[in-house]
């Protein structure tokens, strides 16, 4: 969708984005490939806020330049999405304190790979690992957010136990948080 955040944001920013989970020791990427191809790929962090607070400070800037050039450029439909998305990122209210941390991130299948059930099957086992691996480590749980559209990434962290929804305000759409809570 042209509205996407990340489409709004631009290649560069979602780089730099892939790039600092990758230097970053408090997260996790498990990148997929098959003869060269890339299957897909999914992230974990286990001090989401750490990640969160250092990735910010180091790309506001970047941020603001982003703001200042679709001024300059007058493309106000475009700034008027990215800072109703930036407004509407409201998830930190919903999720329990003590599970903020422990987040299940990006993680996408490539649509060439989608109906060759061997390859997906991969994906999802590789992708129910990483579920696990946080989920033990995590102190209460693990939460993930997936657009209300989403229905196929919605099941998928459904069927790796975040089965507890709740609804949150989001732009173009509304967004769910998906919690998985340990029984403390």
């Amino acid at each position: 969708s042209p509205n996407e955040l990340s489409i709004i944001l631009g290649r560069g920013y979602v780089r730099k984005f892939y790039a600092k989970i990758i230097e970053d020791a408090n997260c996790s990427i498990k990148i997929i490939t098959l003869n060269d191809g890339l299957i897909g790929l999914h992230t974990t962090f286990h001090d989401y806020e750490s990640f969160e607070r250092k990735f910010i400070s180091e790309s506001i800037l970047e941020l603001f330049y982003l703001v200042l050039r679709s001024m300059a450029k007058l493309q106000f439909n475009k700034l008027w999405w990215l800072l109703k998305a930036i407004k509407n990122r409201n998830l930190k209210q919903k999720v329990p304190s003590e599970i903020w941390n422990y987040h299940v991130g990006a993680y996408m299948l490539n649509a060439e790979y989608r109906q060759n059930l061997e390859v997906k099957n991969f994906y999802k086992e590789s992708f129910r690992q990483a579920v696990e691996e946080l989920f033990k480590i995590s102190k209460s749980g693990v939460w993930s957010s997936v657009r209300a559209s989403n229905l196929a990434s919605a099941g998928m962290l459904e069927k790796n136990g975040l089965n507890e929804k709740i609804e949150c305000n989001g732009f173009p759409e509304k967004v769910y948080v998906l919690l998985r809570r340990k029984n403390n």
